[in-house]
């Protein structure tokens, strides 16, 4: 790492432990794409919102942005009148359903804005101020540890890991872990894509065991998700999968992470009362 890069780090991390964050905030991210964090966090976010939380999901993934199409709907006003400080942050959200509510991306925009440390900064600082019209705030990252996702993850409370089983991913999210160590917030993993409990458990294991041992890191297992053929129909079809498949094993296995972050939030919020 350059002497640039630990300067900056350690600046981050001087200013995490220095400001309070707000603790319904939740950003899921991988160490690399195609882990499936977009389809859960969507999806959480809807059955947190089926279950009364008032949710709000954000697309922060930088111009490629793809949770309307999941989703399956338009909006007006994404974040890119934000990014570009042409609107306050609260005027780019959009309905989806009772109590679910998004800020969607863009993809392949040309000319699109470049994201700096002050962005990301004025983007968490602005999402604090919301978290008090909202139970969750849910953030969808971009996959991989560039500098704007790891400035994002520095300034959020909460972080959701989401790997596979796979060795590649689980080094991928451990090198993640690694540059938030130090980092006063909550780390936590969902196993995504597994063919048994056991895989699951195994995938976790692994990367906990390592987390401990190299950085005397604690993480919580929020759960798994098993390959499901009817998942990948309903991304092909453009249907939000707890919507349309309520009930199977796949919705059943969701709803129990997203019971796993209500605890987290109501724990969160009983030993660090709301900013």
């Amino acid at each position: 790492m350059s002497n640039q890069a630990e300067s900056l780090e350690r600046l981050l991390k001087y200013q995490n432990a220095t400001k309070q964050r707000a603790k319904n905030i939740f950003a899921f991210s991988s160490g690399k794409g195609g882990t499936g964090k977009t389809f859960l966090s969507v999806n959480l976010s809807y059955i947190l919102a089926k279950s009364g939380f008032k949710t709000l999901f954000v697309d922060f993934d930088s111009n490629l942005s793809n949770a309307d199409v999941l989703l399956n709907i338009s909006y007006d006003d994404g974040i890119i009148g934000f990014l570009r400080g042409e609107k306050q942050i609260r005027n780019c959200i959009t309905k989806v359903a009772e109590n679910f509510y998004g800020i969607f991306g863009e993809s392949g925009m040309k000319n699109f804005p470049q994201i700096t440390s002050s962005t990301v900064e004025r983007f968490t600082d602005n999402l604090d101020l919301l978290s008090h019209d909202f139970d969750f705030i849910i953030i969808d990252t971009g996959a991989g540890i560039n500098h704007e996702i790891v400035h994002l993850l520095f300034n959020v409370a909460n972080i959701v890991l989401v790997i596979n089983p796979e060795p590649t991913t689980i080094m991928d999210a451990y090198a993640v872990l690694k540059m938030l160590s130090g980092i006063n917030n909550k780390k936590s993993v969902i196993v995504n894509s597994t063919f048994s409990i056991d895989e699951g458990n195994a995938a976790f294991e692994n990367i906990s065991k390592a987390a401990k041992h190299f950085l005397n890191m604690n993480i919580e297992f929020l759960g798994q998700l098993n390959f499901n053929k009817e998942i990948r129909q309903s991304i092909i079809d453009q249907q939000l999968f707890c919507m349309n498949y309520f009930g199977g094993n796949s919705y059943l296995q969701i709803e129990s992470i997203s019971k796993k972050l209500m605890v987290l939030n109501q724990l969160a919020n009983i030993q660090h009362p709301a900013i």
